[in-house]
């Protein structure tokens, strides 16, 4: 271990076990234009939050800027404040690095960033996948200080272990700046023809009928040039697609925003939790026909038959971690609806081993069986031979690993990615033996809605 990460774990081994606190009066109405503001000022921040549809998750809100260490992980290298640390695997350094011992209720300052779906190469190498140009396989940032939000009694305050940076984040809120509408965004088109798209299908389905995969999921992307704040657009996707895991994070010149249906991965007293997400139809036009969509979904068998699957492929990944027999399903089948579309979904649990911690549990997840396909790892390579090119970000995961031990990670689907002036959208289906490619590809142009409409304002 290098002395810059020896002297860092000291660092934070001697922090004190609870931060300072104080009131701060931010209220709700006015969390996205202080996102802007932070935007401008620092080169890094963040913004978690979720939609009132969804009480499990609205409660808090946190906000994060200018982190005190960053961290971004290449294969064979822990990039450190911008100091290259030659490591065999940047993710286990970043593990033996933080220290999760702090007794708390809520977020209370930690690592928060995103897993890049390119970083399955770092838990299973046989995959050779490769970091997208221009986004590192992880980026994640230490921040000691932060803004908690809550809804349910109305209050804020910010939080601090060692510098106290409220003077400065008071004169930014009392800035009258607000956000500007001037975002600029021309397409680039989608990187895949639908001609190119029904050909991977057919490949696909080659590889089903001759056994070597049983689901794979298979997708394209659309291309953008944006120039200009992408706040604004965040807001308009906040609107037109409620979900329950919303996030905004800047890196530099690294940018994403979303507004993800699906938890991959969440910790917290032990229990470790991961919500499969598969199994997806269209919203109808009226409440009649959205109703009869409903159950055509829950009758479908193909759709049925892939969500038992990938409930099975998550059963069995947090099984590794978790004491044998506590694995269990605690909501099974049922329907989450959003703007564009409509999934089933399940929810499993189970009580994680106690020599493990919130970094060994989402690797053992990662990445989702609802973004591969089963099983897994001849998926995940199937993908790479069949899309032919890298996906980023797109299909890992965003979240934190609190202070406190606690973890949670959402999985970053109807997302929108920026390195300099170059963007991307993502979104792909799952194919089984009886899948139809005409449905899948407009599953996929259905998922690419959200994040399409929220950009419309600003095509120039």
């Amino acid at each position: 271990m290098s002395n810059r990460i020896s002297n860092l774990k000291q660092y934070l081994n001697s922090l004190p076990e609870k931060p300072e606190s104080n009131p701060f009066p931010l209220c709700e109405e006015e969390i996205e234009n202080f996102l802007f503001r932070l935007t401008k000022k620092y080169s890094g921040c963040f913004l978690l939050e979720s939609h009132p549809g969804y009480p499990d998750n609205y409660r808090y809100s946190i906000l994060g800027f200018e982190p005190s260490f960053r961290f971004r992980g290449y294969p064979g290298k822990l990039v450190l404040d911008g100091e290259t640390v030659p490591v065999s695997n940047p993710y286990k350094t970043l593990r033996e690095i933080f220290p999760a011992k702090r007794d708390s209720k809520k977020y209370r300052g930690g690592l928060v960033g995103y897993l890049g779906y390119d970083s399955s190469v770092l838990f299973e190498p046989v995959t050779d996948l490769r970091q997208r140009e221009g986004y590192p396989l992880f980026s994640f940032g230490l921040y000691l200080d932060g803004i908690v939000i809550d809804h349910l009694t109305g209050s804020a305050e910010y939080f601090y272990y060692a510098q106290n940076r409220i003077e400065e984040l008071t004169l930014l809120l009392q800035s009258k700046e607000e956000i500007p509408r001037d975002t600029k965004v021309r397409s680039l088109g989608f990187s895949k023809t639908k001609e190119e798209y029904l050909n991977m299908f057919d490949r696909t389905r080659e590889e089903i009928l001759s056994g070597n995969t049983f689901q794979c999921q298979i997708g394209f992307e659309e291309k953008f040039e944006i120039e200009g704040s992408l706040v604004p657009i965040y807001g308009n996707l906040k609107k037109g697609n409620p979900s329950p895991y919303l996030f905004f994070y800047k890196d530099e010149e690294i940018e994403m925003f979303g507004s993800s249906p699906e938890l991959l991965f969440s910790h917290k007293d032990r229990i470790a939790e991961t919500y499969p997400l598969a199994g997806t139809y269209p919203r109808g036009a009226s409440p009649e026909e959205d109703k009869v969509l409903t159950g055509k979904l829950l009758s479908d068998q193909k759709e049925i038959a892939e969500h038992s699957m990938l409930i099975d492929l998550h059963r069995n990944d947090l099984s590794r971690v978790c004491e044998r027999g506590t694995v269990r399903l605690r909501k099974e089948f049922e329907i989450l609806k959003f703007a564009h579309v409509q999934h089933i979904t399940s929810e499993v649990f189970g009580i994680l081993k106690t020599n493990e911690d919130s970094f060994g549990g989402l690797e053992s997840v990662f990445p989702a069986g609802t973004l591969t396909g089963a099983p897994k790892v001849e998926s995940v390579k199937l993908i790479r031979k069949t899309e032919g090119d890298d996906r980023g970000p797109y299909g890992g995961v965003l979240g934190y690993f609190s202070l406190d031990g606690s973890s949670q990670f959402c999985i970053l689907i109807r997302s929108l990615y920026r390195s300099g002036t170059k963007a991307y959208s993502r979104a792909a289906s799952g194919i089984v033996l009886d899948s139809e490619k005409e449905l899948e590809y407009q599953e996929i142009l259905n998922k690419l809605k959200a994040v399409k409409k929220s950009l419309e304002e600003f095509v120039r």
